[in-house]
């Protein structure tokens, strides 16, 4: 695969469905996405954002969370008139906080409580990493791989039916699908799962983490049926993106740096978030404005807003949006975000 196209490996997963049954309370999160970022998940209250940018309160508590189970508030159904069953879609953003859609049994999307139309244009119906993410058990004389027929409703416009599917590894290694849609809405790869076990000296069943990226192309990750990921590096393979990374991590080498992924949100908002734990030791509360630079003399006047509810969480504001106009930065981007200990004026912003 050409080194000239590369792909995000730390978004793996970020999405879950669960259904929901009127009255019973608790829900939990798929295991997949338990694996990829379950010790990700902070506890205590969480918010969670629908299209309309209705906020949710759901607290996570650890005896509960621990299992991938969370506690439903008891004004969501009265909220969004939830009266018979109903699929809701989670997206983990980072810290305490993640997007929702909810669907009936029959994938149409409810209408959200709003001032304006909450119709969500065609275009956001396959947004990015909502309903893209599978796991499925996999044996070394499998045939097949299925996937549920909600993948086919809402990404049958991106994919190329009848063009091979490229399947990717966090170290670029590459497999090769034939794709097929059944009746009933299910899609099936057939083709190189056998090629896959043999290459990676696999004997026994695994767990495939499935995530689509784009057009026909699909990133993954393998798991042993005890949830360890395998290595990668077999067969001399050069891997350095295979580590579970969350989309907002600390850097270990400075108290005043900070490694995010973007998010779609990040990218289209006019404004980033930036934790506690970098907020408080790095940036001074008293300051509403700081000077964003890329690192190469280039900067850019950008506001700051603190977040009422902690003394340490704020956000970029004015400026942000400009700073990631001009300098190309996309979703799935990691970025470092420092500030020096010799200039408390400046938040520097590089692609790592």
């Amino acid at each position: 695969m050409s080194s000239c196209c590369r792909y995000n490996f730390k978004n793996l997963f970020q999405n879950s469905i669960c259904l929901l049954t009127p009255g019973d309370g608790f829900r939990d999160f798929e295991e997949g996405f338990m694996v990829e970022w379950g010790k990700q998940l902070v506890i205590g209250t969480n918010y969670f954002t629908d299209p309309m940018g209705n906020v949710m309160n759901f607290e996570f508590e650890k005896d509960l969370i621990s299992k991938g189970i969370f506690r439903v508030p008891y004004v969501f159904e009265d909220f969004y008139e939830l009266e018979d069953l109903h699929y809701i879609c989670t997206l983990f953003c980072g810290d305490r906080y993640f997007r929702i859609r909810i669907f009936a049994t029959n994938w149409t999307e409810i209408e959200y409580p709003g001032l304006g139309n909450s119709y969500i244009a065609e275009e956001d119906l396959v947004w990015s990493r909502f309903l893209s993410s599978f796991r499925v058990k996999l044996g070394p004389t499998e045939s097949m791989i299925c996937l549920d027929a909600y993948f086919h409703l809402f990404w049958e416009k991106k994919l190329i039916y009848g063009e091979e599917m490229q399947f990717i590894d966090p170290c670029y290694k590459s497999f090769k699908f034939k794709s097929d849609v059944k009746p009933n809405g299910t899609t099936i790869f057939r083709g190189g799962i056998g090629k896959m076990f043999k290459y990676y000296n696999l004997k026994d069943e695994v767990y495939l983490h499935l995530n689509y990226v784009s057009k026909n192309v699909f990133l993954y990750k393998l798991f042993s049926i005890e949830g360890m990921e395998i290595d990668y590096n077999i067969n001399g393979a050069s891997c350095s993106r295979s580590a579970n990374v969350g989309s907002d991590l600390a850097d270990c080498g400075a108290d005043y740096s900070l490694v995010k992924c973007l998010t779609d949100y990040d990218v289209r908002s006019s404004s980033l978030y930036l934790n506690a734990s970098f907020g408080g030791s790095a940036l001074s509360r008293s300051k509403t404005k700081y000077i964003l630079s890329n690192g190469n003399r280039n900067s850019w006047e950008c506001s700051i807003r603190w977040a009422a509810r902690s003394k340490s969480e704020c956000y970029l504001g004015l400026g942000w949006k400009r700073f990631v106009s001009e300098n190309n930065l996309c979703v799935g981007d990691s970025i470092k975000v420092e500030v020096q200990k010799d200039d408390d004026k400046t938040i520097i912003i590089t692609k790592v």
